[in-house]
């Protein structure tokens, strides 16, 4: 046999092979692609809302050049709570409650937020629920008064990134009542983007997002990286795994972290950290809440802002466990919202409670702010939750009434 006959065979069985061992590995992982998808369905299935939320975003956000970020156009032409709205843009939603089509006049609502104000929030809620939505349905019929809402809340966003849609949106139209709900947001700016001080106003979602030499911009990545635009390909493909979907749930969805230990110096030194940078968010966040009622005001617009409720508030590392097995004894068929949707860090529960302790006592000082976050039905009451941080719609339709007796409370002095 010829050398180039022995090359050509050698090559052949290499080929043979990388063939076969390809074919295997191929085969082996549509099998646990295959097992993971029934685990998931069979023991898991509680748990596919937490995974699809944590690593299947449903919403892709844009650099917006005056408020930081924005929705993408794919977002609200992918939400079914546009069906009905009169109009939109990047900013808001204009949704209209008539009680006589024939009266122009109209009370004009804009409300702020996060993700429990944003306007297709309806991944929480259902269609229609979100509470800017409810009050301004029910305002509608309290008033007899034709109502224009403006819905301008933004997953991710801080008071600081409120304060920027505010000053925006009254050169675009005319506001008679400002309505904010806030709160849960503020952490962000204890976060190391904003040591800076130059970022205040800044997007969180922006600055992570240039740190990364990304640019978002009308459904479009510009980058300076080529493999940028590759590992966002690849991203959204593995989320879709089941395969990685099992994986995430299983490194992330234990309890024993909450278990009660002792601090050492270290971690004791990073508390007293966490204080001071929670202090900074907590000073942010009123000088933000002053702002919005000055701008306001020089307006001829009433602003209110309420401090929204989050279900980690009140609670803390040693006791949570404690609860969670009481809960399982009385309920066994029904799993703990905590072990449907993630585990909190001792960490993340110290830092959302001592930031809150501390914009409820500057809240308290505020004649027009409002502290929901201290209703112990609304912290407590699992069945009100989406997951910890969203209320679903029945969570929603209690909070939009304590919204609303603060509005009726306050009613003659924009009614006329």
């Amino acid at each position: 046999m010829s050398k180039k006959s022995i090359l050509k065979n050698d090559l052949i069985d290499k080929f043979k092979i990388i063939s076969i061992n390809s074919t295997v590995f191929l085969l082996g992982l549509l099998f646990f692609e295959f097992l993971s998808g029934q685990i998931l369905k069979r023991y898991l299935s509680d748990s596919l809302n937490y995974i699809n939320d944590r690593t299947n975003p449903h919403w892709k956000f844009s650099h917006h050049p005056s408020v930081g970020h924005a929705h993408s156009n794919q977002d609200f032409l992918n939400s079914i709570n546009i069906k009905n709205a009169k109009s939109y843009n990047n900013l808001y939603v204009v949704k209209e409650y008539l009680i006589n089509a024939k009266d122009e006049l109209k009370l004009n609502i804009l409300s702020l937020g996060g993700s429990t104000t944003d306007p297709l929030g309806n991944i929480y809620t259902g269609l229609n629920g979100t509470w800017p939505e409810l009050t301004a349905e029910d305002l509608k019929v309290r008033l007899k008064r034709n109502i224009r809402l403006i819905n301008a809340g933004v997953a991710g966003g801080t008071s600081s990134n409120e304060l920027m849609r505010l000053l925006t949106i009254l050169n675009m139209e005319k506001i008679d009542l400002v309505i904010s709900l806030n709160g849960l947001n503020e952490i962000d700016l204890s976060e190391k983007q904003f040591k800076n001080k130059e970022y205040i106003y800044a997007s969180k979602w922006g600055i992570r997002a240039f740190a990364n030499d990304e640019f978002h911009f009308d459904d479009k990545i510009f980058t300076s990286k080529i493999n940028n635009n590759i590992k966002w390909k690849i991203r959204d493909k593995l989320y879709k795994l089941n395969l990685y979907k099992l994986s995430y749930i299983l490194r992330n969805k234990t309890y024993s972290k909450l278990k009660n230990k002792k601090f050492t110096p270290k971690e004791v030194l990073q508390k007293e950290n966490l204080r001071r940078d929670l202090d900074f968010a907590a000073d942010i966040w009123l000088r933000n809440i002053k702002s919005m009622h000055a701008i306001s005001k020089s307006n001829g617009s009433i602003y209110f802002t309420f401090l929204q409720p989050h279900y980690l508030l009140d609670k803390n590392s040693e006791s949570l466990p404690k609860q969670i097995n009481e809960f399982q004894k009385l309920n066994p068929e029904e799993k703990h919202l905590i072990l449907k949707y993630g585990v909190p860090s001792s960490a993340q529960i110290y830092r959302f409670n001592y930031l809150y302790s501390l914009l409820r006592e500057k809240c308290s000082k505020v004649s027009y702010c409002y502290d929901l976050s201290q209703d112990s039905y609304l912290n407590s009451n699992q069945d009100l939750y989406h997951d910890l941080g969203h209320l679903n719609r029945k969570g929603n339709e209690i909070l939009y009434k304590k919204i609303l007796s603060v509005v009726e409370d306050n009613i003659d002095s924009f009614i006329e």
